[in-house]
């Protein structure tokens, strides 16, 4: 999990490193940050080259995003690094998501270390028995198209709600 950081705390050390915290939206940000602050309270930057995942263990409950870029989570948020190169992180994001959805998982039942350490992600192998990293990019990238299209939807009807005929 990440670091407790305060809104006084940000607000005090404004900075250029991005704080995400457990909002509903990837590029929501509970602020900016000054690097030397969290370098001298020897709080962690992730690493832009790396990509993680995050799970919002709190708040939004079970809101899922990939990162790499330099950056701060607090402990609302639980960080999931991808250690194997036949992985895709945008499909274990998705698959994340499912196996969230599924759990039933809510403000009640909070997503914090232990429970995400029980999720379970159902990954393709191909027919060497090795994971299919191509099955994983083209079905991250279907739903990486559906998330897109229902986002546009929710766009249209929040315009729709407010749209006035003449």
């Amino acid at each position: 999990s990440g670091t407790r950081v305060t809104n006084t705390q940000v607000l005090e050390n404004s900075g250029e490193v991005p704080v995400y915290s457990c909002f509903k939206y990837k590029h929501t940000i509970k602020g900016k940050i000054s690097e030397s602050f969290l370098v001298k309270k020897g709080i962690t930057i992730e690493d832009p080259k790396k990509t993680i995942i995050t799970i919002a263990a709190n708040g939004y409950v079970g809101t899922v995003f990939t990162r790499r870029e330099k950056c701060m989570i607090t402990d609302d948020l639980i960080a999931v690094e991808v250690l194997d190169s036949s992985i895709d992180p945008n499909y274990l994001a998705a698959e994340l998501r499912r196996q969230i959805a599924a759990g039933g998982y809510s403000y009640e039942a909070k997503l914090f270390k232990g429970r995400v350490l029980q999720l379970k992600a159902n990954i393709p192998i191909d027919s060497k028995g090795n994971f299919d990293l191509n099955a994983q990019v083209e079905m991250a990238a279907a739903q990486q198209r559906f998330d897109l299209i229902r986002d546009k939807l929710h766009e249209l009807g929040k315009w729709g709600q407010t749209a006035r005929v003449n």
